[in-house]
């Protein structure tokens, strides 16, 4: 109860409209800094990160969540902006007590979408890849060519989504199944990221089923 109060408290102070239509991608990166504590307390952090999850998605607010198997992990908020984001984020007592770096990115789909997961939850995994400039800019003819190569990624049958952070060639993929060496491999000859104007990084996500899909249902 008191974690709701708070959460509703904070939105009206940021001047928040709880009508959202804004689709924002979080990443939530393990911090290497974080406190060392005891097992307990740690445990009880995991339970009440879960409950928060819980019920923001029931409130329709997270729409994706699902960790790495190498560590952190993913959320898709709804939100008006990247402050009302923030100001959800903190409701998560795991990021409150900074055991997570977060970043929050602006979401826009080009092949597939989010869509309501299914009821029992089944979970699955499905191999995910990051597209990073690290700030480089790319010239426009190289980072044509490049989307363009996206594109024909996309077409095939085992990518499930494509989406774009920005319009500088940062974003993500997501396949229908784990990752692969075949899928590894072709990703990662691609002369921008071959070449270390782009990074690349490849790992496999646990996800609800149905949570990404062909075409959104929000």
């Amino acid at each position: 109860m008191r974690t709701v109060v708070v959460y509703v408290i904070l939105l009206l102070l940021a001047g928040c409209n709880l009508s959202v239509n804004k689709s924002y991608f979080v990443f939530l990166n393990t911090n290497p800094d974080r406190e060392i504590l005891p097992d307990s307390i740690v445990r009880d952090l995991q339970k009440r990160h879960l409950a928060n999850i819980d019920s923001l998605a029931r409130e329709g607010i997270i729409t994706a969540a699902g960790p790495f198997d190498d560590g952190g992990g993913i959320f898709i908020i709804k939100a008006n902006n990247l402050k009302h984001a923030d100001i959800i984020l903190q409701t998560d007592p795991a990021i409150h007590a900074n055991r997570f770096i977060i970043e929050i990115l602006p979401l826009q789909f080009i092949k597939g979408g989010n869509c309501s997961y299914y009821e029992p939850v089944e979970m699955i995994t499905l191999g995910f890849f990051r597209f990073s400039t690290n700030n480089h800019q790319i010239p426009a003819g190289k980072l044509g060519e490049y989307k363009q190569r996206l594109i024909e990624f996309a077409e095939k049958d085992d990518v499930l989504i494509l989406a774009e952070f920005d319009k500088k060639g940062n974003g993500f993929m997501l396949l229908n199944h784990e990752m692969t060496e075949v899928w590894s491999d072709l990703m990662s000859a691609d002369p921008l990221f071959r070449n270390g104007l782009m990074e690349l990084d490849s790992r496999n996500l646990w996800i609800a089923m149905g949570t990404f899909c062909p075409v959104s249902d929000f």
